[in-house]
């Protein structure tokens, strides 16, 4: 059985034979390797490998490339781990050779945050699971091809389910008043994301908790400093929030995750989400990831919020028969946003008559012409004209309205 690492680094192992990320020479070739190995289960079509790859015109001749790429792949393969046929190919399709058993890290990872959602009650088991999951995260997806549209979307998905479960977990520890554990738990994942407000402010009481005043206060000076400079929003609140915390966390007890959740105002566009891939908290956790990073990188993003409307002039006979139009109405918007959309933007469904987008590196122009792709693939769908769009664009940011 193949073992893939893809967090922090690609690695790649069988029977002491490595392939990773210095041996394989080629980003493209990694992400490739990567696709074809989580849809595994499946056939791949060459056009989606190609939209996958490149971006539109970005080459003459893809299909030429995507063959080449493939060929070289292969060559690649065969060297470190034996003549196979680890690939195979169909009539303008591949897909990876289910003969050939892998284990990825990022599959044992969502079986483990699965077992949590699914067992909220049983502690003993969400315990063992969240202790698995977080373990199992060494680092940012594919970190060094981070600025990839594909795998940056994929990495703050996950980076977003392990501060989520990260965050149970520490706080179960903080209940038994672990605060050694706590301490260890929040600086390995530090080691990751550093700036992590709610990790920073754990730490810091813990600290706190031990007698370890000076470390707490050398760690909260670096956080204040990192707040000025910019890495956060309402800086000057949070310095003050923390301050009253460090004050007063001999005396108070420990505080609610709604209330570190409140302090970190970043943490909002709270409307009552369901999101397509990942719940109200992942999707929480997405947005702020992408605030901070478009900060830092002074990049720019958008989303956009779709709201569906009955047509008024209609004559709707009770509040079932609405109802019922509505939600046909939510099912056709799905189809028109998942051709409308690129594989990498995100849509979540608010309510039962909204949708919301984020734009990943789009502009204020660019995201208008996708609300106005979405307006005429949906005028020109059969058996929606009972209803109407209503779209609304706003900037990813990390300030609050």
């Amino acid at each position: 059985m193949f073992q893939i690492k893809l967090f922090g680094y690609f690695r790649m192992t069988r029977k002491g034979q490595m392939l990773d990320e210095g041996s394989i020479h080629s980003t493209i070739l990694i992400k490739l390797l990567v696709f074809l190995l989580i849809h595994r289960d499946r056939v791949i079509t060459n056009i989606e490998l190609e939209k996958h790859l490149w971006k539109p015109q970005e080459i003459e001749n893809p299909a030429d490339a995507l063959k080449n790429l493939m060929y070289r792949l292969r060559k690649v393969l065969n060297t470190t781990f034996g003549e196979k046929d680890y690939i195979l190919t169909g009539r303008g399709n591949y897909r990876w050779n289910p003969e050939h058993a892998v284990e990825l890290d990022v599959d044992v990872f969502q079986q483990e945050y699965e077992k949590v959602k699914e067992n909220p009650a049983n502690e003993e088991i969400r315990l063992r699971c969240l202790e698995k999951a977080v373990a199992v995260y060494k680092g940012m997806f594919l970190a060094n091809l981070e600025n990839d549209y594909w795998v940056s979307n994929q990495s703050m998905l996950y980076h977003s389910r392990y501060l989520y479960l990260m965050e149970m977990l520490i706080e179960h520890h903080w209940k038994q008043e672990a605060f050694e554990t706590v301490e260890r738990l929040c600086s390995n994942s530090l080691e990751i994301d550093e700036y992590e407000e709610t990790l920073n402010l754990y730490k810091i009481r813990a600290l706190l908790r031990q007698g370890k005043d000076s470390q707490a206060e050398k760690l909260f000076g670096t956080l204040e400093q990192n707040i000025k400079s910019g890495l956060g929003i309402k800086g000057a609140d949070l310095i003050r929030n923390l301050k009253r915390e460090l004050r007063l966390e001999e005396k108070t007890n420990e505080l609610s995750r709604q209330e570190i959740q409140r302090m970190l105002a970043e943490r909002t566009l709270a409307m009552e989400k369901k999101a397509v891939l990942c719940d109200f908290e992942e999707f929480r956790f997405l947005y702020a990831l992408q605030a901070k990073k478009n900060k830092r990188r002074q990049e720019e993003g958008y989303v956009i919020l779709l709201t569906v409307e009955l047509n008024a002039d209609m004559e709707i006979s009770t509040d079932n028969v609405e109802d019922y139009l509505m939600q046909f109405a939510m099912e056709g918007i799905a189809k028109v946003l998942e051709s409308s959309l690129r594989d990498f933007d995100i849509v979540s469904k608010c309510s039962n008559c909204q949708y919301i987008i984020m734009l990943d590196r789009c502009s204020y122009n660019n995201s208008i012409s996708v609300a106005q792709r979405i307006l005429k693939k949906h005028e020109s769908t059969a058996g929606t004209n009972f209803v109407k769009l209503n779209l609304d664009i706003h900037k990813i940011t990390t300030e609050v309205e």
